[in-house]
């Protein structure tokens, strides 16, 4: 089976076909229903995931000595010694019996790398499906334009895909990707390629709108930094590239489209930053003068009160931390926290805090491994020459702004966070394994 005018054929695994394309096919299905029709994508990635595992299996050979699957022992790992020791040091707190899947999770990127073949065709058509899932979530899950005029209004809107916080990180990482992805959309004969620009403006227009009406600081925070790396990246290799003068034309039409909506809109960025600091500013004001007696019962009130309830817990359990309940203990015994609070907020907006007072200093180590992993696999697999550079700047974009929003959620634990890690890293590994074959390196990536 072959479609070259869209797909390319998978490069990892030659049989059987009939599977490759079937848990591509899968693939897809996942990465466009699985924020809007969480019912259908959570079992097509399910099938996927253990198809996937199976071709690993079976036909992996040197693939199954991949350092990505000694940290899939290692989270498997992790948990059970966790539980363990929660059963030995406070059985009155631990769980029953042992969970893996809080931080498996993580290693989502296998399955997804395995169907993507090592292919940046095959990836981009992933993303793309994801893209469109993301921006199709309003009209699906939310209240449509009725919803989006609210957004535009003042109104923070969440359009019924979880909370805003998550729909935010969602539009955030599609607008990020827009704009490192860039010269793909720009037309070298524009009169019979104009679509493309004008593709790429309704999209990226979509996603800030989407960014703007959610209303989340944290995600403004993070696509400031990701933009700032990625302007950084577009200098270093511009030389080379010419992206200079290509990201230079398109950031003055992506500024005058943000300044344009801003302006048709009833209130401005700026207005929306500031409203969602008024009700904050004095617990805010009180941080940062280092007293500690302020209301817990705002959203930073809560996350601050419950971090510095959290490092004690950590002080105590650092090694292992206390197992798969630790995060809800701490909640639980903030005080001055409300009954409603401490009933609403189960975790502890922080994906560093929660993995810590969890699975301890082991936990947070293979996350933060994870993280360093998907960065060096980015740019070997670039310097290998399998990985492009407009998708080496998205990598490192994403990952700016994916450190930073998860110091105020936890979205390594849910799963819109599981799934956008999943699809970036997925197409990071795949190419690292392409890359892998393409060197003189063993598989095994020692």
């Amino acid at each position: 089976m072959n479609t070259p005018l869209i797909l390319e054929t998978n490069t990892l695994f030659s049989k059987p076909k009939w599977c490759l394309w079937f848990g591509f096919l899968l693939l897809v299905i996942m990465a466009f229903s699985r924020m809007i029709t969480e019912d259908v994508g959570e079992k097509s990635g399910l099938v996927m995931a253990v198809l996937g595992g199976g071709l690993l299996a079976i036909y992996g050979q040197e693939l199954r000595r991949s350092i990505v699957l000694k940290f899939f022992l290692i989270a498997l790992m992790i948990q059970l010694v966790s539980w363990g020791a929660s059963q030995v040091f406070h059985p009155e707190w631990a769980e029953r019996s042992p969970k893996l899947d809080r931080l498996v999770p993580w290693l989502y990127m296998i399955p997804i790398a395995v169907f993507l073949g090592g292919s940046t065709r095959n990836t981009l058509v992933v993303w793309a499906f994801a893209v469109f899932g993301v921006l199709a979530s309003p009209w699906i899950m939310g209240g449509g334009w009725s919803e989006v005029e609210r957004g535009l209004g003042g109104a923070r809107v969440d359009f019924n895909v979880k909370n805003a916080q998550h729909i935010a990180m969602l539009f955030g990482t599609c607008a990020i990707g827009l704009l490192a992805l860039t010269p793909r959309f720009y037309p070298t004969k524009f009169m019979r390629d104009f679509w493309k620009p004008l593709i790429w403006m309704v999209l990226v227009s979509a996603c800030f709108i989407g960014v703007m009406v959610t209303q989340t600081r944290a995600v403004f925070l993070g696509i400031f930094l990701g933009l700032l790396i990625l302007l950084i990246a577009c200098f270093i290799w511009g030389a080379q590239s010419n992206l200079i003068s290509l990201k230079s034309k398109i950031s003055l039409i992506c500024l005058f489209m943000i300044i344009t909506l801003m302006l048709i809109s009833k209130t401005s960025l700026k207005d929306l930053v500031e409203k969602r600091f008024e009700f904050e500013k004095s617990s805010i004001s009180m941080i940062l003068d280092g007293r500690t007696d302020f209301s817990a019962n705002n959203s930073v009130g809560i996350r601050v009160n419950t971090w510095l309830e959290a490092v004690g817990w950590i002080k105590e359990r650092p090694l292992l931390g206390w197992g798969g309940k630790g995060r809800n203990l701490v909640i639980k015994n903030t005080e001055g926290l409300s009954e409603r609070s401490k009933e609403i907020y189960r975790h502890l907006h922080n994906s560093y805090m929660d993995v810590s007072v969890n699975y301890g200093l082991l936990g947070l180590m293979l996350m933060l491994t994870l993280f360093g992993f998907i960065l060096y696999a980015a740019h070997f697999s670039w310097k290998q020459e399998v990985l492009p550079t407009d998708l080496l700047v998205f990598v490192y974009s994403f990952m700016g702004f994916w450190l930073v929003i998860n110091c105020f959620e936890s979205y390594m634990f849910y799963s819109s966070g599981i799934f956008v890690f999943g699809l970036v890293g997925g197409g990071v590994l795949t190419h690292y394994w392409k890359a892998l074959r393409v060197s003189s390196e063993p598989i095994s990536d020692k």
